[in-house]
């Protein structure tokens, strides 16, 4: 491993937390930027198309809807100079709420709604890392 690559995997394990910091803190503007332009995400069910489909998608959330993405094992492997492929294991609680507006803290301990990987295709441009692709695969649902 040299340096190039460490500086690879640092760059796009910082930006995997900080989409799912800025998912949760509903920092919607910021999280899409985090895309390409022509970036997609695919969850079950879904497929997104575009940056600005997935922030409109965002967008869209209930201002309710409470959720923390706890960001655990991530792999980063550099394919080339402008691409990188990463996968990442993620634990989602959420709360629907019952208003519209964020519940206050602290809630009631729930159940993990989900355990997924995210499957995640980078590309470098400008010396920027964005996710062109990210394909959301569930592991363990609740039952």
């Amino acid at each position: 491993m040299n340096i190039s690559s460490l500086n690879t995997e640092l760059s796009i394990n910082t930006l995997i937390n900080r989409l799912a910091i800025l998912i949760d803190s509903s920092r919607y503007d910021e999280a899409a930027q985090i895309f390409a332009p022509e970036g997609s995400l695919q969850r079950p069910g879904e497929h997104i198309q575009t940056r600005d489909a997935i922030l409109a998608s965002f967008k869209g959330r209930s201002p309710a809807r409470f959720t923390r993405h706890i960001i655990s094992s991530c792999f980063v492997e550099p394919d080339n100079q402008n691409g990188a492929k990463s996968t990442t294991y993620v634990t989602v609680f959420r709360n629907h709420g019952q208003k519209d507006e964020k519940p206050a803290l602290p809630l009631a301990y729930r159940n993990p709604e989900t355990i997924a990987e995210y499957h995640d295709v980078w590309v470098c441009r400008d010396e920027q890392w964005f996710i062109l692709e990210r394909v959301v695969k569930p592991v363990f649902e609740i039952a």
